[in-house]
């Protein structure tokens, strides 16, 4: 159903800047940012090709004259992206230039802090700072440094145990710990188990009336369980005269007949698709000469964001095995 979950969850509460501010405040407990005049500065960085497996925001704090730039990335790839410091170099020149565009004489350029979430099925094992992925060049020795180091702070979800999210609880807020825990456990079995365990905080959105916040939830929930309905009943709202057991069906109900219409969408998406193959594969024959089954078929089950990334290579590729090259 378009674009994954994760996007709408983390755009729905993090865009509000309460929540962001709790949130930065759980990576940089020391930091003496104002968190209360941060910004949030509308934009999206990430490379095209990866915007299902990635989630950006942009925030902005301090006056002009002396703003800083907080940069939250969520990676929601199943494992830990080998090049992540040298994309996210890629993407604060982005964000630089942009910046750039408005500048003024005088003005001084913002620093810029990247701060990546990580919610795969194991736990990170990249590098966090860019000289962990230089080679030793030959005028590099132990002295050898950048003028400025570039790395990123780094929240591994499957490193942070429940309890840390529960003791947190009152300084991160309900919202920004269900966020937590919705995205450490999403894609798992126990994801309902878990969310069986945080009742509490569901059933405190609803006394407080923060009803568009619970819906993203229960939408976030429907999702990741394939829309099981009836198991997310049975854990959630039990109760069948319950609001919030209103609120699961309407929910579930609006996924169904947004399907539905996607559905209809998808023929003429998929005949799009077909034709884009035949493109790829023609270009390949006459750069590369004949081709081999495997490839064809390779070709042939790549995903959208697989064929984006071959269209964008097929005019400059040395090899067929470039192309393909992750």
């Amino acid at each position: 159903m378009g674009r994954q979950p994760h996007d709408n969850l983390i755009k729905g509460i993090f865009s509000d800047t309460a929540c962001a501010a709790r949130l930065i405040r759980e990576f940089l407990p020391d930091s003496q940012l104002d968190l209360a005049a941060l910004r949030l500065v509308p934009g999206n960085f990430v490379d095209e090709q990866l915007r299902r497996h990635e989630t950006d925001l942009l925030f902005s704090v301090g006056s002009p004259a002396n703003e800083s730039l907080i940069y939250i990335l969520l990676e929601h790839q199943r494992n830990p992206g080998r090049w992540m410091p040298l994309r996210l170099q890629k993407y604060a020149a982005r964000i630089q230039a942009r910046w750039m565009e408005g500048a003024r004489a005088g003005d001084v350029l913002p620093p810029i802090l990247p701060l990546v979430i990580y919610n795969g099925t194991g736990p990170w094992s990249g590098a966090t700072r860019l000289t962990e992925l230089h080679g030793r060049g030959a005028f590099m020795d132990e002295n050898w440094f950048p003028a400025q180091e570039f790395k990123f702070e780094l929240m591994d979800l499957c490193r942070m145990p429940d309890g840390r999210i529960r003791e947190k609880q009152d300084e991160l807020g309900d919202v920004v710990a269900l966020a937590l825990f919705c995205l450490k456990y999403a894609g798992r079995r126990d994801f309902l188990t878990m969310l069986a365990g945080c009742r509490d905080m569901l059933e405190g959105l609803l006394d407080r009336g923060q009803n568009t916040v619970l819906t993203m939830i229960i939408e976030y929930t429907l999702l990741v369980t394939d829309l099981q309905e009836d198991k997310v009943l049975r854990v959630v709202a039990p109760d069948t005269a319950s609001e919030m057991h209103h609120m699961v069906q309407s929910t579930y109900d609006r996924l169904i007949q947004k399907g539905r219409e996607l559905g209809l969408k998808e023929g003429v998406r998929e005949g799009r698709r077909e034709e884009l193959v035949r493109v790829l594969l023609r270009l390949m024959e006459t750069r590369f000469g004949p081709l081999d089954a495997e490839i064809a078929e390779r070709c042939r089950k790549a995903t959208d964001e697989e064929l984006a990334r071959l269209e964008a290579r097929i005019l400059d590729a040395p090899t067929v095995e470039a192309l393909f090259k992750d």
